[in-house]
């Protein structure tokens, strides 16, 4: 999706349009894997804040039954919880911020061959708990949000695997466009 005629943009609802942002800018992030070896962090950084910026917004452009379907939707509160630390705390996978990054990259290189990825983000669910603690003791009017967080995080981690975040992305898109009109 790259290019949207004026009289489509025209037609889409603001909710539509945001989740239409969204979805652009998870293409350009999911791209962004394939930069120039160790050129693609900058990348994945500015599409994944932006992300999550528009994706969240939808919740507050929606009608009352909507934005209480969005709530409960697991991943959703959880895009929501690294939204707020996004806008609130910290850069996500900045090395230098008010807390130790909940992000990291895989960084592939091959030698004599193609890699599939040169770089994707996964998180580490440990300063991401961390994070929580610390966010609650300064906002606890965030403690529904960062709850509901926490115990998707849990989920998450049950499952045994590495947390990536084009995957995690991905489901909670698909998660919310039924309900985006």
């Amino acid at each position: 999706m790259n290019k949207i005629a004026a009289q489509q943009f025209a037609a889409m609802s603001a909710p539509m349009l945001r989740l239409t942002e969204a979805r652009y800018l998870f293409d350009q992030f999911k791209s962004a894997r394939n930069a120039e070896p160790n050129k693609g962090l900058f990348l994945l950084t500015v599409y994944f804040d932006a992300f999550l910026f528009c994706f969240i917004s939808i919740e507050e452009m929606v009608d009352t039954a909507t934005r209480d379907k969005l709530r409960a939707i697991p991943s959703f509160t959880f895009f929501k919880a690294l939204r707020n630390i996004a806008t609130h705390h910290s850069v996500l996978s900045g090395v230098k911020g008010k807390f130790a990054r909940p992000i990291s990259r895989i960084v592939s290189v091959g030698v004599g061959c193609n890699v599939e990825f040169s770089e994707q983000f996964f998180l580490l669910p440990e300063k991401l708990r961390a994070i929580f603690d610390a966010v609650l003791q300064e906002r606890p009017g965030e403690k529904r949000t960062i709850e509901a967080a926490r115990s998707y995080l849990s989920q998450l981690e049950n499952t045994g695997k590495q947390i990536m975040l084009v995957d995690l992305t991905q489901a909670v898109v698909s998660e919310v466009e039924p309900h985006v009109a």
